[in-house]
């Protein structure tokens, strides 16, 4: 029987948008950088670049990426998010169900879509703000379900889950009660050192968490072992790897460099498509990490950010 997998996102278009070193500095982003669109300080200059003949779009959101690289691979896959009642909504809807997957949206009438602003700049790398708009209006999680559904596993990451801790973790709660497995993406550690408590309860609610090194440090002082306690804990260190944990047992896994490297826009998300795959199979800890970061250097390879093909 096909296992039943359910994402929460940020149901963001992405603008890709390449940029040199200057044009990434005159928006006052740095390489490999975040931050939220309203506190951009030159907007009109970003517009400027919006303009450029290179931009494309493609759906956006770390979960929707997770979420499209399972579909891929096998699984019914349905996707929880917000939009507004306009063209990049509606072009949402419709790329999501030519790929047969199951929108469960909220579409709110006079409210915009969220978007995303992702400039490429000559390293490959991805710097990004984010309009999130209506895409972060969570509220009352269970009311884009009907009251028998159930789930094999749900995805989400620290993006969706800073929008609304408390309704969050009461879901979780909930579909923790039916028997779905919980993965976790921390994704950003400026986020979850704003809201560590319930960060940390979120984590401990999880079976999977994907850490990086980064965020880790930022958040958290760096990897701690109640981290992979009773559960998974896959700790990403960019090109030097990634290690596995499960309570005593780990696995140091390789970076496999990208044959020709387009960027890296989605390539963590690709990662835990991959490792979520492995581990709905019941693959052992190592080969979920091997797989993982296969997809991931597959992902960097094209310029879509979510995983493209099946494995045949």
């Amino acid at each position: 029987m096909t296992k039943k997998i359910l994402g929460i996102t940020h149901a963001l278009t992405d603008q890709i948008i390449p940029v040199s070193d200057e044009e990434l500095s005159s928006i006052d982003l740095t390489c490999g950088g975040w931050k939220p669109f309203s506190i951009c300080t030159n907007k009109k200059g970003l517009e400027e670049l919006l303009k450029k003949e290179s931009v494309k779009k493609y759906l956006g959101g770390a979960p929707t990426n997770v979420i499209r690289g399972l579909n891929n691979l096998g699984y019914d896959c349905n996707l929880i998010g917000n939009i507004g009642e306009d063209e990049l909504g509606k072009n949402y809807i419709n790329v999501l169900e030519k790929e047969s997957i199951n929108p469960l949206f909220h579409i709110y009438s006079g409210e915009k879509s969220g978007e995303c602003y992702v400039f490429i700049t000559p390293n490959k790398k991805r710097s990004f703000y984010s309009n999130a708009s209506i895409a972060d209006n969570f509220k009352d999680l269970d009311t884009y379900l009907s009251k028998n559904e159930n789930f094999d596993l749900v995805f989400t990451s620290g993006y969706e889950f800073s929008s609304n801790p408390s309704k969050f973790i009461d879901f979780i709660q909930l579909l923790k009660q039916k028997g779905t497995k919980i993965a976790f993406d921390i994704a950003n550690g400026n986020i979850a050192k704003k809201n560590l408590p319930e960060f940390k309860e979120m984590i401990k609610l999880s079976n999977i968490l994907f850490i990086s090194d980064e965020e880790s440090e930022i958040a958290f002082g760096g990897l701690q072992d109640w981290m992979f306690k009773d559960k998974i804990c896959a700790y990403k260190k960019g090109t030097k790897g990634s290690e596995i944990y499960q309570n005593k047992n780990k696995a140091i896994i390789p970076c496999y460099k990208a044959d020709k490297l387009v960027n890296d826009n989605g390539a963590g998300d690709s990662y835990a498509a991959g490792f979520l795959h492995a581990y709905l199979e019941n693959r052992d800890i190592e080969l979920c990490g091997i797989l993982a970061s296969l997809i991931a250097k597959k992902v960097c390879q094209q310029e879509e950010s979510w995983y493209k093909n099946n494995l045949s």
